[in-house]
């Protein structure tokens, strides 16, 4: 899985006060890798996000780095775009944005 930030938004409640509220956008690449069986491939892109949802309802401040995490978005691109080929084998990407808040002054 490859995790990185995209969007950073940081602003002020009133002018000449310390920044108090960031939102970011966390983007991640989850990726299931196709074994020749549709049926299994299908279960196995289910699967990732079933792991997805339940890691973040177990810990929706990933991991102590945020303090709120808003909105999930997945998407899953159709054939044949979102599949790469790698170490012999194809992977189906399954791009996902989290929306999080932190309070970094409080």
């Amino acid at each position: 899985m490859v995790v990185q930030w995209t969007g950073i938004q940081s602003h002020k409640d009133q002018f000449g006060l310390a920044t108090n509220e960031r939102q970011w956008v966390i983007t991640l690449d989850m990726f299931a890798k196709d074994l020749g069986d549709p049926i299994a491939l299908s279960n196995k892109v289910q699967s990732c996000i079933d792991i997805l949802l339940t890691t973040m309802e177990s810990n929706d401040t990933i991991n102590a780095t945020a303090e709120w995490t808003g909105a999930i978005r997945a998407t899953r691109p159709l054939p044949p775009e979102g599949i790469y080929e790698a170490g012999g084998a194809n992977w189906f990407r399954m791009p996902v944005e989290i929306d999080v808040t932190e309070w970094p002054n409080g």
